[in-house]
């Protein structure tokens, strides 16, 4: 089994002069359930992830996430601090 560390980035203005651009609690409610979703599973079974490389995940978190979070700039996901994907998307 691997274990992936997934790194996301928004972008935009700072929130009501807080020093943020949204508030962490409030990310982390909406990747919870995305990486819920796919975490402890074999993926490749998961539409969208049968061909399994780190570029396809970060695409495909990328896709899941962008809708709910308009401010998603770029994921990051890796295994170790060496092999790794961004994918960086509009």
């Amino acid at each position: 089994m691997q274990t992936y560390h997934l790194s996301v980035y928004v972008e935009g203005e700072l929130e009501n002069n807080l020093d943020w651009v949204m508030a962490f609690q409030e990310m982390k409610s909406v990747i919870d359930p995305i990486v819920k979703y796919i975490n402890h599973k074999l993926v490749n079974n998961l539409s969208g992830l049968e061909n399994l490389t780190y570029e396809i995940i970060s695409v495909w978190l990328f896709n899941k996430i962008k809708p709910i979070v308009p401010l998603l700039t770029k994921i990051e996901i890796h295994e170790t601090p060496t092999p790794q994907a961004v994918f960086e998307g509009k």
